[in-house]
C-alpha cells in the first residue's frame, strides 16, 4: 500500500461524495452540474478497480491484509455513493401526499414543493436555462407544517394548510395545493 493510492482514493471519494449528499443540485441546459460531477465518480471507479486488481495480486504475494486498504476504501466510496442515489430515488418516487404550486417564485415555471406521504419533501424550481432541486423533511402538527428543506431564496420554516392553499407563516408567501388523492 502506498500513501498515493489511499490520497487518490480519498480525494476522488471526497469529490464525489460531497456533491452527493447536496440537498441543493442545478441542473443547466448548456452547462449541467450533473456531468461536471460525473468526472470524478467515473475516476473513482477506474482507480477503485485498478486497485483492487494490484492490491489484490500485493496481498497474494506478502500475505498483508493492509495492501487491500485502498480498493476497500473506494468500495466503501462507491457504497456509500450509489447507495445514497438509490435511497434518494425511492424517497422520491415514493407517494405523494399533495403538491404546493407557487409560480411567482422563480423566472419561468415557479417553484413545485412534493409533499409525500413518508414525510419527504421534495422541491423543483425553474429558471430561464437551469432546474434546481432541493430534497428535505417535513413535520405536520395538525394544519401546520414545519420545513426541513434549505431553499435558495427567503422563506418561513412554518407554513398552514387551509383549504387549497399553503401559507407561510409571517410572510406573504402562498401555494396553491393540489391533492392527487
Amino acid at each position: 500500500m502506498r500513501p498515493v493510492q489511499l490520497f487518490l482514493i480519498f480525494l476522488f471519494g471526497g469529490l464525489t461524495l460531497f456533491p452527493e449528499f447536496q440537498n441543493i443540485k442545478k441542473r443547466m441546459i448548456f452547462f449541467d452540474e450533473e456531468l461536471f460531477n460525473l468526472l470524478p465518480l467515473i475516476i473513482l471507479f477506474i482507480l477503485t478497480v485498478f486497485y483492487l486488481v494490484k492490491n489484490i495480486n500485493q496481498y497474494h504475494g506478502n500475505g498483508k491484509i493492509i495492501t487491500l486498504i485502498p480498493a476497500l476504501m473506494g468500495v466503501m466510496f462507491l457504497v456509500l455513493i450509489f447507495g445514497h442515489k438509490l435511497i434518494r430515488s425511492h424517497l422520491d418516487e415514493s407517494e405523494t401526499y399533495f403538491t404546493a404550486e407557487n409560480y411567482n417564485i422563480g423566472n419561468d415555471g415557479g417553484i413545485t414543493l412534493d409533499f409525500k406521504t413518508n414525510k419527504h419533501l421534495k422541491g423543483f424550481r425553474i429558471d430561464h436555462f437551469s432546474e434546481t432541486y432541493y430534497w428535505g423533511s417535513y413535520t405536520r402538527y395538525a394544519d401546520t407544517f414545519e420545513l426541513d428543506i434549505p431553499l435558495d431564496f427567503t422563506k418561513s420554516k412554518y407554513a398552514v394548510l387551509k383549504r387549497d392553499t399553503l401559507y407561510f407563516i409571517g410572510d406573504t408567501i402562498y401555494f396553491s395545493v393540489y391533492n392527487p388523492r
